[in-house]
């Protein structure tokens, strides 16, 4: 039987290769912005961050998961380095897994406008587990992105360009293809009253083969301790998240988020996919 679900999971793989494959994509971009950035944006009273992010579904895709874990820190004031792990379990037998290293320029243009580029490089690899009836497989294949992002008190804006070298990887019988895309990404901190800010942000995903994704969300911050809000794009996912802000000195914050997806709300004949995102980071 596991031998047989194996063949199944290759087969809606291969289907899948008409579109190409992307990476999972994290839905906690608001509380999380610095995963997987190119450009990372960190925050002005701190020299760096530690995330990390667990995303799971239920039902029965609850072995599909999802670990993230980026560390970002800044020295002389203008040089970011950083690393990026992460790794997808699509089922008992298919895992992938990316290895990034990064960094980043920050150049101040004035008291309060920086500009920040940054480049990712590493390597995608992806391994079929091996079954009692059928030998298993892997491919490894270098990686790499780019970005840039203009950031101020009140606002941020950043364009990135994901999997440059188009790679493909073929760890079985089938090719996954890395297809290179980008994305928009941008954050507006409106202060409504001196214990109160509404944060929007807007992320737009670019494809040549699919379907561009556009993503808008809103957030209520509270005394700078507590956030929630609402997300949705234009394929049919909803979330809802929330936060909470912990000042351990002066200089250490420590972050705890949660997200709740619902997905193909559009799509009554598909599955309705419920994801679940809990992350911590470390601002110091």
């Amino acid at each position: 039987m596991k031998w047989l679900f194996l063949v199944i999971c290759i087969s809606f793989s291969a289907a899948a290769q008409k579109q190409s494959e992307y990476p999972v994509s994290h839905f906690s971009i608001y509380q999380n912005q610095v995963i997987n950035n190119p450009a990372p944006i960190l925050p002005r009273e701190g020299k760096g961050i530690l995330n990390v992010l667990y995303q799971g579904r239920k039902g029965q895709f609850s072995d599909v998961n999802a670990m993230f874990f980026s560390g970002i820190i800044c020295l002389k004031e203008k040089h970011l380095l950083g690393g990026f792990v992460m790794t997808e379990n699509e089922s008992d037998f298919l895992r992938k897994t990316r290895y990034y290293g990064t960094y980043g320029l920050k150049i101040q243009i004035n008291k309060n406008i920086n500009i920040i580029s940054g480049i990712m490089i590493g390597v995608a690899s992806y391994q079929f587990n091996a079954t009692g009836n059928g030998a298993g497989g892997s491919d490894t294949k270098i990686d790499g992105s780019v970005g840039v992002a203009l950031e101020s008190e009140k606002l941020s804006f950043g364009i990135q360009v994901f999997q440059i070298p188009q790679s493909h990887l073929k760890p079985l019988i089938y090719n996954y293809i890395l297809r290179r895309y980008a994305t928009i990404l941008g954050r507006y901190n409106q202060e409504l009253s001196d214990n109160l800010n509404l944060i929007y942000l807007l992320e737009s995903r670019w494809y040549k083969d699919r379907n561009n994704i556009g993503r808008l969300s809103l957030a209520f911050e509270c005394y700078k301790k507590i956030n929630i809000g609402f997300q949705t794009d234009n394929i049919g996912n909803a979330s809802i998240y929330g936060g909470i802000r912990f000042q351990l000195n002066d200089k250490t914050v420590f972050l705890l988020n949660f997200n709740y997806v619902m997905q193909n709300l559009l799509n009554k004949k598909g599955y309705r996919l419920d994801i679940d995102e809990v992350s911590s980071g470390l601002n110091y």
